[in-house]
């Protein structure tokens, strides 16, 4: 007897099942295999995949052992030949395999997102405050499209692949919406890793600053996100003429109707291009100062010195007078007018003027603050404190400290700050 025989040779254990050696060597194979793979995960787990505090990673250990579980049961099921239809139908059939198989996908999905959120910790440089996220909620969307590209081909090999836009040259099932709708996730995943790993490590290197980081990471998502969803349109079975047409089609409505916001569009491209307004900037617009936050796709967020946010349209930044306090350098001159009284010694004032912000942290001692006498006024001589000073948001805040010091220095000299006089002449 040869040994395809013996492998052959079955027996039978109920009156509708036969059970062959060949399939108990391979059951005993499988569940050996998966004996070794479990001890593997944990001894991995233990080495490698820890939390920021060095304790391991309980979810991921369970996910990776029910997921090893599952796969299992799956062998076990073709090995045994176990795969009955728990709901046979003419157009839809449910078999112990598929819900196995799906249960699966789930399992994998959170594997994915879990070891790569490890994945980006270890390896990414953290950005800058202004556009780093959170990796959890960062990464969540590899559950996304785990579950549509794993879905899909389930979905697609099987009897659920159901027709929902029957056509004559087009005809678009659940399938290909949901290739699609994976197009998009991971256009958006990937743009996500490269701004984490990738970019992150070259801006530390170049020392690019804030705005320029922003700016190139937005850019980025953009042509991401424009290459998937035309790839998206093209996984539907729409042609590239087709595509090219429907987008023009779409931006001349779009130009007509919401011309407005097509200007904030345009001029958010032209910011980042530019980049005459970087995020991180200190701007005064329409009379209010603020911090640029964030230029996103219509508008831009502001926030002022009060602690409050304004939202402004892009274009509103490109056509109007908007003055950029740190454009070319991050300081700015500010100047306090004082006045004292006639007789006062203008030296001693001028020594006094300097001396009360010389000993100043915030402000800086290249330029040199410097004092110009600037007229003879009616009740009082009229100086100008210049000074430079980083502290763009908190000008209002440095200007009163030193005129507290200007107060006290003064009254000490005996240097009288007068007050507006008039002199009225009576005559009968």
């Amino acid at each position: 007897m040869d040994l395809k025989a013996i492998l052959d040779y079955s027996f039978s254990i109920m009156d509708s099942y036969a059970l062959s050696i060949g399939q108990i060597l391979l059951t005993i194979l499988v569940l050996i295999s998966s004996r070794f793979i479990w001890h593997k995960i944990k001894l991995l787990h233990k080495t490698s995949l820890k939390d920021d505090q060095g304790n391991l990673l309980p979810k991921t250990i369970r996910y990776s052992r029910v997921a090893l579980i599952c796969l299992t049961a799956i062998l076990l099921v073709h090995v045994l030949k176990i795969d009955y239809s728990l709901y046979p139908n003419d157009t839809f059939e449910l078999r112990v395999s598929s819900i196995l198989w799906v249960f699966l996908v789930f399992l994998i999905a959170r594997l994915a997102d879990s070891f790569l959120g490890e994945y980006i910790r270890s390896r990414s440089e953290d950005p800058v405050s202004a556009i780093s996220q959170p990796i959890q909620k960062s990464t969540g969307g590899v559950q996304l499209f785990v579950w549509f590209f794993l879905g899909r081909l389930l979905i697609h090999n099987s009897s659920l692949d159901f027709v929902i836009f029957p056509g004559e040259d087009i005809t678009i099932t659940i399938s290909d919406v949901m290739l699609a709708i994976a197009m998009l996730i991971l256009a958006h995943i990937l743009s996500w890793i490269i701004i984490r790993v990738l970019l992150s490590r070259y801006y530390k290197i170049k020392e690019i600053d804030i705005g320029a980081q922003f700016a190139l990471n937005t850019l980025l998502k953009y042509f991401m996100y424009m290459i998937a969803i035309v790839a998206a349109i093209q996984s539907l079975g729409l042609e590239s003429r087709a595509i090219w047409g429907a987008l023009a089609g779409a931006a001349i409505v779009v130009g007509l109707g919401l011309q407005q916001v097509v200007n904030d569009f345009a001029s958010g491209v032209i910011l980042l291009f530019e980049r005459s307004i970087v995020v991180g900037n200190i701007i005064k617009v329409d009379d209010v100062l603020g911090k640029v936050k964030r230029i996103g796709i219509r508008a831009s967020v502001i926030e002022t010195r009060e602690e409050t946010t304004m939202i402004i349209p892009n274009s509103h930044l490109v056509s109007n007078n908007v003055t950029n306090w740190d454009f070319d350098k991050p300081r700015v001159k500010f100047f306090i007018p004082v006045g004292v009284a006639y007789g006062s010694d203008t030296q001693l004032v001028k020594e006094k003027l300097l001396e009360a912000v010389v000993e100043d942290s915030n402000v800086l001692k290249y330029p040199a603050p410097f004092i110009w006498f600037k007229s003879f006024d009616d009740s009082a001589l009229l100086f100008e404190l210049h000074y430079w000073s980083k502290k763009l948001m908190e000008e209002d805040q440095v200007k009163s400290e030193i005129r507290f010091r200007i107060d006290g220095l003064f009254r000490a000299a005996g240097i009288q700050i007068p007050f507006p006089q008039r002199t009225v002449h009576m005559t009968k």
